[in-house]
């Protein structure tokens, strides 16, 4: 299966303090195949949150990272 097609992304990162910061991404794309005749819109948003903090000279990293991933598919009518 041969695909092909643009995609783009944007994100935006935010560090409230220097120890927290947040972080917000998206990515869209459309796909073209050339196999077997179908189109796909996909979209991909995700966020991160991090937050770190030292006890003495040991530095200790507390996160969470959450991301899904749609897609939307089209079969074009053969002729």
């Amino acid at each position: 299966n041969f695909t092909m097609g643009p995609s783009v992304g944007l994100g935006l990162l935010w560090e409230p303090t220097a120890t927290t910061r947040f972080q917000v991404n998206v990515g869209m794309s459309y796909q073209w195949s050339l196999n077997n005749q179908s189109n796909r819109f996909s979209l991909s948003p995700n966020t991160s949150l991090h937050y770190g903090f030292s006890i003495g000279e040991v530095r200790f990293s507390l996160f969470n990272n959450t991301s899904t991933a749609s897609s939307a598919q089209r079969r074009c009518p053969t002729t």
